[in-house]
């Protein structure tokens, strides 16, 4: 007959197999994090590039500096989210293997 796994070893093995997510879990966690902050960053410069204000004389260097910055959100955001999916990517494995 074969045996069945006992309540005890059941719960062991489920809390090894959290504290060995545990690491991906926080750095998916920091990612989106990050992810929500470039969100936000990002949205408060296109508000500025929207204002006509900006436009005036005199705030070339401004509208330069702020689509520089927008540009480089926008990249940062897509190595974040790469690093997301593979990042979920893992955990899924993890839970699967």
């Amino acid at each position: 007959a074969s045996k069945q796994p006992s309540r005890k070893d059941d719960r062991r093995e489920r809390a090894e197999l959290r504290q060995a997510q545990a690491p991906i879990r926080k750095t998916i966690k920091d990612i989106e994090a990050k992810l929500a902050k470039l969100a936000k960053e990002h949205a408060t410069i296109e508000s500025k590039l929207a204002s006509p204000e900006l436009y005036t004389d005199g705030q070339a260097a401004e509208v330069t500096r702020l689509n520089t910055r927008l540009a480089a959100i926008t990249k940062e955001q897509e190595t974040l989210e790469e690093k997301w999916l593979e990042a979920e990517s893992a955990l899924e494995n993890f839970q699967f293997s």
